[in-house]
This record gives structure tokens, sequence and C-alpha cells, in this order.
């Protein structure tokens, strides 16, 4: 009967120790996983937008057209840089913006986002060039932009008076009818 015991107290303990162990193992690969999410992941999205002559016609025709850069995820989150392109005093005004879209990692992920990014426009011939805009999103995190995605996507947060169509034009910024925009996210 002694024996019989010891072999039951042993099963027991064994099947205890591999439960205890996988559940501490699935707690340290999900640590790790959130970690990789966050500081190993993309930090940067670059945009050749092209057209840019089209999408300044349709703005100057219908007063607003927007465009938006494919989608990629950067540090765990869904995102994308829009672009408005406003009729202002018969002015097209640039707004660049990013926007959060709901993503497979959301559950995972810091809310409300609160990374600091960069939005910004590069010249194609001189790489250091660039008209850019900084956001600390931790200052706005009673903006509703800055929250969980629940649907399609939250408005995006940037600036609505970016610049003019003309200085980007002037300074040289527009290449064979492109623009290199980018955003680069802080991990």
């Amino acid at each position: 009967a002694n024996k019989e015991l010891k072999v039951a107290i042993e099963d027991t303990m064994k099947t205890h120790m591999a439960q205890e162990l996988r559940a501490q193992s699935e707690e340290l690969m999900s640590g790790v996983s959130d970690y990789v999410l966050r500081y190993c992941g993309l930090k940067n999205l670059h945009w050749y937008l092209e057209g840019w002559e089209d999408l300044k016609k349709s703005a100057l025709e219908t007063g607003l057209k927007r465009t938006d850069s494919p989608f990629l995820y950067l540090c765990g989150y869904n995102v994308c840089l829009c672009i408005n392109l406003k009729l202002e005093g018969g002015q097209a005004i640039l707004g660049l913006f990013m926007c959060i879209y709901p993503g497979v990692h959301d559950s995972k992920l810091e809310w409300p986002f609160s990374k600091s990014y960069t939005l910004g426009v590069i010249h194609p011939k001189d790489k250091a060039k660039r008209k850019i805009d900084k956001i600390d999103a931790s200052k706005y995190s009673d903006v509703p932009t800055f929250q969980m995605t629940k649907q399609d996507c939250n408005v995006g947060f940037g600036w609505a008076t970016f610049c003019t169509a003309n200085e980007l034009e002037s300074e040289g910024f527009v290449n064979d009818d492109a623009l290199h925009f980018f955003l680069h996210m802080q991990p």
C-alpha cells in the first residue's frame, strides 16, 4: 500500500510540476513576445507617393483630397500616413497625419498610444533636408485618436497645415511627380 501511495504521489507531483512549468513557460514567452513587439519591430514607414500633380489637381477642383499610405506595423501598432490636400485661400495646404487602425497585436499593446513619433517629407536629392513634425503622444493621452481602435480607424493626429504644395515644389521636394514621406516611431 505504501508503494502504491508513493507512486500516486510521484505521479501527482509530476503532473503538477509539468503544469507549473508549462504555465511559467507560457508567461515567459508572452513577456518575450511583448518585448520583441515593442522594441524590436519596425520603427520606420517610408512612402513614395506618386501622382502628385493629379492629387493636387483633384484638391484644387474639389477643395479637399485625402490619400493614405499602405498599412505597416510599427512597434506593434497598425498604422499608416494620411495626407490631406486642402484648398485654402487659393493655395493647396498639405496636412500630414498618422492614423492607427485595428491590428492583431492590439490586446498586447499599451493604450492609450503614448509613443513619440516624427512625420515628414524627405528631399529626393539631399536626404538630410527634411520637413518634419515631432509629436509626443503621451501629452495627448485623453485624445480619442490615441485610444485603442474598435472599428475602421481613429482620426489621424498630426498637422493640418504641415506646409503648402508650393513650398514642397519650390524647395525641390517633388521629383518626377512623386514625394518621399516618412513616419518614424520611437520604441
